[in-house]
């Protein structure tokens, strides 16, 4: 009894949880917002995705944002070392005219989604010959099959990750009379070992090759053709209660 005690425990440490806090990322051009994304986050190196495309209409709010954004960049460019103090001119100037908006403060014309009052003004279909895609990570790249999902304007492209690391995503073609041509950043994709065991062994990851998170030690479980990971010291606790083995 009390060795099934500690393994419910333990199981329970080890299925943990992986946060869902990611977020697509957009950009605006002319009248459209452009959103790139995974379909399932956090993208995990092996395990089957799609790159997920939004194309809607933008806001009059997002237009202005990206405006503001494109004007502040540009400004940033053209300035030398000198111009960049601010100082001794930004001395003497009114609270109105230096209070930027919360939702503005550094949020990029590449930025993250964070809130649901965003406003979607409709999804623009029938994009599917008319933008092409490719994604880079590692250093390789390869081109994606776009295909419009049953929503208006969402896109998804299936594509497994080779590699961990930091994916771009090249966009090009039209959207209806619109020019586009841009590099877009989605979220990192991670090591196996986020997942915990269940989750890898659920995706087709033999037990005995389950990865464990840095500090773990991978134990087989005696009486299920499953895996642990727990530290080096628990898993000699349990090994001698029955209830774990090497594998």
């Amino acid at each position: 009894m009390h060795s099934k005690i500690v393994f419910l425990f333990v199981f329970a440490i080890a299925i943990g949880s992986v946060s869902s806090a990611y977020a697509h990322k957009y950009q605006v051009i002319d009248d459209y917002k452009i959103e790139i994304g995974w379909d399932k986050e956090p993208p995990v190196q092996g395990i089957i995705n799609s790159i997920e495309l939004a194309v809607t209409y933008a806001t009059e709010t997002e237009k202005q944002k990206a405006a503001i954004d494109s004007s502040d960049k540009m400004d940033m460019e053209g300035m030398g070392h000198d111009e960049m103090k601010h100082d001794d001119d930004m001395e003497g100037m009114g609270h109105d005219e230096m209070k930027h908006d919360d939702d503005m403060e550094g949020m990029g014309h590449d930025e993250m989604k964070h809130d649901d009052d965003m406003d979607h003004e409709g999804g623009v279909s029938g994009l599917d010959d008319t933008i092409d895609i490719t994604i880079t990570l590692d250093g390789k790249t390869s081109m994606l099959a776009i295909v419009e999902t049953e929503i208006g304007g969402i896109y998804h492209a299936e594509f497994t990750p080779h590699s961990t690391g930091f994916p771009v995503i090249h966009l090009s073609g039209m959207i209806n009379n619109s020019k586009v041509e841009l590099d877009m950043h989605p979220e990192e994709v991670e090591s196996i070992s986020i997942l915990p065991p269940l989750k890898q062994i659920e995706s087709g990851i033999e037990p005995s090759e389950v990865q464990c998170k840095e500090g773990l030690e991978l134990f087989m479980r005696v009486h299920e053709d499953s895996s642990i990971c727990v530290s080096s010291e628990l898993g000699q606790r349990l090994m001698e209660l029955g209830v774990v083995t090497h594998f």
